[in-house]
C-alpha cells in the first residue's frame, strides 16, 4: 500500500480536479514519486490510478519519467484506465510517449479514439501519418471519423 501525504490524498479523493492541478503546479517531487507509485501498484483504486494518471501527464519536467510509468502498466489497465492513459500521454506530448501511444494498440475502439484525440495533441509527423492511417483502415467507424474529423480541422 503507497503512504500518501494528507494533502495529495484530499486532492486525490475531491470530484474537483482544482485541488489536484495545484498539486501538480505545487511541483513537490515526493508528491510526483507518491503518483508514480500509485500508477503502478496493483491495490491502488481504479479511481486513484486515473486520477494518478492525469496529473502525471500534467507535470512539468518530467515528462519521461511520468510516460514510462504510464507505459509500465498499460497492458493490464482496465479499458476506462487506458482512455485515461491515452489522454495522459496525449498530454506529455513528448516523442517517447508518442511512440507509447503507437505501440499501444487496443481493441477497444473507445480507448482507439482516444489514442487518436491524444496524437492529435502531439501533432508531429509520426502522429499524424498514424492519424491518417487511422482514418482509412481502422475497424470501427466511429474511431475513423473521430481521425477524420482532426484531420480536417487540421487542415482548415
Amino acid at each position: 500500500m503507497v503512504e500518501i501525504r494528507e494533502q495529495l490524498e484530499k486532492a486525490l479523493n475531491s470530484d474537483d480536479l482544482g485541488p489536484l492541478e495545484t498539486i501538480v503546479e505545487q511541483g513537490n517531487p515526493d508528491d510526483f514519486e507518491t503518483l508514480r507509485e500509485l500508477v503502478r501498484d496493483e491495490e491502488t483504486s481504479e479511481t486513484y490510478r486515473r486520477r494518478a494518471m492525469s496529473a502525471l501527464g500534467k507535470w512539468p519536467d518530467r515528462e519521461a519519467e511520468a510516460a514510462e510509468a504510464i507505459e509500465s502498466v498499460l497492458p493490464r489497465l482496465t479499458e476506462i484506465e487506458r482512455i485515461t492513459a491515452m489522454s495522459a500521454l496525449g498530454r506529455i506530448g513528448t516523442p517517447a510517449a508518442r511512440d507509447i501511444l503507437l505501440r499501444s494498440r487496443s481493441d477497444a475502439p473507445d480507448v482507439r479514439r482516444q489514442a487518436v484525440n491524444a496524437l492529435a495533441r502531439i501533432r508531429d509527423e509520426a502522429a499524424m501519418d498514424a492519424i491518417r492511417e487511422m482514418a482509412e483502415e481502422d475497424d470501427s467507424e466511429m474511431v475513423r471519423e473521430k481521425a477524420q474529423e482532426l484531420l480536417a480541422r487540421r487542415d482548415t
